[in-house]
């Protein structure tokens, strides 16, 4: 399970206060970036460290969810579909053997 280690960052940009979020290193690979920034809508400082909480709570549960070893990318089963020949995947039905597929 994954959990934030600090506070989150809040950072002003313009008028607004946005917030940076590290992604921990077991899902980097997955997200593309070793930080993913988002916007609070909030121009009180107070007000965006609450919605930055919120913010960086919901983007964990995403990050514990593709981080679950019991989850698999789709690419990772195509490709083991490719290398297998896709042999033994599917059962064959009796409508796959009356149309020769």
């Amino acid at each position: 399970m994954l959990h934030p280690r600090t506070a989150p960052k809040i950072y002003r940009q313009n008028d607004t206060w946005h917030v940076r979020v590290y992604v921990p290193k077991p899902v980097v690979h997955l997200v593309g970036n070793r930080e993913i920034h988002r916007s609070t809508d909030e121009t009180n400082r107070a007000a965006a460290l609450k919605v930055a909480e919120k913010k960086r709570s919901d983007l964990y549960v995403w990050f514990n969810e593709w981080s679950c070893p019991a989850y698999v990318p789709v690419s990772e089963l195509i490709y083991a579909a490719f290398r297998s020949k896709a042999k033994g995947l599917f059962p064959p039905s009796d409508e796959w053997r009356r149309r020769g597929l």
